[in-house]
């Protein structure tokens, strides 16, 4: 199985021996190998981001979005690192999904990367203008590490690991990355004096937490999406450098706690904390009534639309009596899905809102399954590449599996509608009520802020 790879080459290769200057740096590949074995094996595409000759200009473009914040620099309470992608739209405004909550109540910084639309919302439609591109960033620590020094052990494993698996991988430009990021990283503990640092996914930043950990700055990590025994990210076997690691986790619910026990060395059970999603907090006050009985929202997925496209117009053709709404990510393009009639490609509405209006959520294996839980229907999964049970499966009552288009539409045919009030139930497992006070009483009671 390719999520057992990682664990594989840990037991096999001697990792822990793979240093930079002195410091054991395995966290800085462990991802990357993985989203490129993962990439081979099948046949996806990888969610590493590549800037090249055309996106560097439009980063270079994209560096004065907020370049006055570095300018002319003023303390904060908080420093946030998030992403465009995450912005939905909410009375007319577009809220960060994981972060606005901590952002608005408080006096923070919001640090957001671009990718992969490679894009940022004008500040009019946001509903806290203190963001900085991370653009500026990246160009800044490109600089400090022009030239940058290091003595890197463990080359071979390394060299090793690529030969067993057939895979390209740049070591020398990730240790420059990642030196060039502590850089910036010290420069912002100087310019911005933070009392903590939010990161909404923290495996691509680990020059900035290794700065701000060097600080004695708690860096603190916002459950953004799934996070079970198959997220290689969330699972670690080994003991790695704690100082590329976050100190806390704040998840939605109380289902992630079970993993962190003492053989997963991500981050300590007693630092995992529930805070839910202040989002879903928003649309379950504001559930109403269905206007259609049959319509099923599919959440998209970059990497598994090409796949999961033959499925949904094999399924829109057989089940005409049903409307499939289709909400893609950010920067995809799922436009042949509209050659069946009764599929429709939303663009402007978040999935939390189309799922409010729909009867049934579908999806490969994205996050938004926990979203239709907490907002009362139910899923089916599409089970592409296995890829849907291998992260779900045995996971609640109320997801069901296809492993191929013909089962997902005998799935649709057999459809009950279950009452919302019996779903919500269930899903206050996996997301927490009232996020507001949770987070507020994490600050002050953990960090003491």
């Amino acid at each position: 199985m390719v999520h057992n790879c990682i664990n594989n080459i840990e037991n096999e290769f001697n990792v822990e021996g793979i240093k930079v200057n002195g410091n054991s740096c395995w966290p800085l590949f462990r991802n990357k190998f993985f989203e490129l074995i993962r990439s081979k094996k099948l046949n996806v595409k990888s969610r590493i981001n590549q800037v090249g000759f055309t996106n560097f200009f439009k980063l270079l473009w994209l560096s004065k979005y907020g370049i006055k914040f570095l300018l002319f620099p003023k303390k904060v309470d908080f420093l946030i690192f998030s992403a465009t992608e995450r912005r939905k739209e909410l009375n007319g405004q577009y809220h960060d999904r994981v972060v606005e909550g901590i952002h608005s109540m408080s006096k923070s910084l919001l640090i957001e990367n671009p990718f992969p639309a490679i894009s940022h919302i004008p500040k009019r439609k946001l509903p806290n203008k203190n963001v900085l591109s991370e653009s500026a960033l990246y160009f800044l620590a490109k600089v400090f590490s022009i030239g940058a020094r290091y003595e890197l052990k463990g080359e071979e494993t390394l060299n090793a690991i690529k030969d067993k698996y057939d895979i390209q991988l740049s070591t020398g430009s990730i240790i420059k990355r990642y030196l060039g990021q502590k850089k910036v990283g010290r420069l912002l503990v100087t310019l911005f004096r933070p009392k903590a640092v939010f990161f909404v996914y923290s495996a691509s930043s680990q020059g900035y937490i290794n700065a701000f950990k060097e600080a004695s700055i708690p860096v603190i990590e916002l459950q953004h999406g799934v996070i079970n025994k198959e997220h290689i990210v969330y699972n670690n076997q080994i003991s790695l450098n704690r100082n590329m690691l976050p100190d806390y986790l704040l998840t939605y619910g109380e289902y992630e706690l079970q993993l962190f026990d003492e053989k997963n060395y991500f981050v300590d059970s007693s630092k995992v904390f529930p805070i839910g999603n202040y989002l879903i907090d928003y649309y379950r006050e504001r559930i109403g009534k269905k206007e259609r009985k049959k319509q099923l929202v599919f959440s998209g997925q970059s990497i598994f639309d090409k796949k999961s496209i033959p499925w949904l117009i094999e399924i829109a053709r057989a089940l005409s009596e049903w409307e499939i709404v289709v909400v893609p990510r950010q920067g995809s393009d799922m436009c042949a899905l509209e050659t069946a009639k009764n599929i429709y490609v939303e663009r402007k509405k978040s999935i939390y809102e189309v799922i409010t209006e729909s009867n049934l959520h579908c999806t490969v294996n994205s996050s938004s399954c926990i979203d239709a839980l907490a907002l009362g229907i139910p899923t089916i999964f599409l089970n592409v590449d296995n890829q849907a049970r291998n992260y779900y499966e045995n996971v609640s009552k109320f997801y069901s599996f296809a492993d191929n288009p013909s089962e997902a539409i005998r799935l649709l045919e057999s459809f009950n509608p279950v009452p919302e009030s019996e779903v919500i139930k269930e899903s206050k497992y996996f997301v927490v009520n009232d996020y507001y006070k949770n987070i507020d009483s994490f600050l002050k009671n953990r960090l003491n802020i």
